[in-house]
């Protein structure tokens, strides 16, 4: 963020215009925010549903997300941001061979980019996803991470 915010801040960059002071709160505003002179911390649900339906295929699939994503900062050298998400979805369609197909023991696949789920609801899979990251940046030209996510090396996805 700290390449960013000396541009525009990032805050403003997802804002949804609304006049409904609900919606503006839901949308817009952090849920819990906690900021000082040297540091600041945000609190925030996350929530997904997903509905989809394939031709050739018999019913729907669909994915429902909750969870939570937590951000701070402390100073202007070190930063955090963790996400715990809980899932369970039903895909009907081509993504339950794939899952089945990586499957370590029968009956139990692995979603690509999440990892081992538990049956849910018969044809359901049910899973978590945490993330951790930590950012520290000694000087302008040098940020150093560590944490569990998705991580590469450069500035785009497959460098």
């Amino acid at each position: 963020m700290n390449q960013v915010d000396p541009i525009v801040k990032v805050d403003t960059l997802f804002v949804v215009n609304t006049k409904s002071k609900v919606l503006n709160y839901i949308l817009n505003k952090n849920v819990f925010k906690l900021e000082k002179d040297d540091y600041w911390f945000t609190l925030n649900p996350f929530i997904n549903f997903e509905t989809a339906k394939s031709s050739g295929y018999v019913g729907s699939s669909w994915v429902n997300t909750r969870g939570f994503i937590a951000n701070g900062a402390i100073g202007k050298t070190l930063a955090f941001t963790s996400t715990f998400r809980e899932n369970q979805a039903v895909y009907n369609d081509f993504r339950e061979g794939v899952i089945q197909n990586l499957a370590l023991t029968p009956g139990f696949g692995v979603i690509p980019g999440q990892g081992s789920p538990k049956k849910f609801k018969g044809n359901g899979h049910d899973w978590g996803y945490v993330t951790a990251i930590a950012s520290y940046s000694p000087s302008k030209h040098f940020n150093l991470q560590i944490g569990t996510d998705k991580n590469f090396f450069g500035d785009g996805y497959r460098s």
